[in-house]
């Protein structure tokens, strides 16, 4: 009973097949997800593959769709260009769900979660956006994302300022560590 972080970096460590998802247990997916994401990463080659978000919070119909564009799409190589993108008018979203990742480019790169209980998942999703040789943005509504008052997965707005951003440095803090240790920015 260690968080999400600790949870999803142990499955991780466990797992032996080619890629990874992940999946809260009070979501949805539609039956197409995982068939989708599999066949676009072995088709591209890609590391992760990233697909569009419903968030709801009776039941889907009743959702907010989040679509990253209108067709697929590769990130830009360069890695400024890929910094760019990630500003406020385009972005893609921060949690691990609703992606698929190949493991080999996780186990490559030590990709782990940052050990907070809060912004837990910056650290990861950056790590990813800048290392992946191959990231694919599908337009597709791939995820359910429940929003529940009392979850352990609060909006900003719900959590203390404060609280929030003490956790986002520390993800920060992590990530920088990171990229000074990666082969590919060191």
């Amino acid at each position: 009973n260690s968080g999400a972080a600790a949870a999803r970096n142990f499955g991780m460590q466990a797992s032996r097949g080619k890629y990874i998802v992940f999946l809260d247990p009070d979501d949805l997916i539609p039956f197409e997800h995982l068939s989708v994401l599999y066949q676009v990463a072995e088709t591209a080659g890609a590391d992760v593959v990233a697909a569009g978000v419903r968030m709801f919070f009776q039941t889907p119909e009743d959702g907010c769709d989040f679509v990253w564009g209108k067709a697929p799409f590769l990130l830009p190589q360069a890695l400024t260009d890929r910094i760019n993108y990630f500003m406020p008018e385009q972005h893609i979203q921060i949690a691990p769900w609703g992606k698929i990742y190949r493991k080999s480019f996780l186990d490559q790169h030590h990709m782990m979660f940052c050990h907070t209980r809060i912004a837990e998942d910056v650290h990861f999703h950056y790590q990813c956006v800048l290392a992946a040789p191959c990231y694919v943005v599908l337009p597709e509504i791939l995820y359910d994302y429940r929003v529940r008052q009392g979850s352990s997965q609060r909006t900003v707005g719900d959590l203390r300022t404060e609280q929030y951003a003490e956790a986002f440095v520390r993800s920060l803090e992590s990530f920088t560590a990171w990229m000074q240790q990666e082969p590919a920015f060191a």
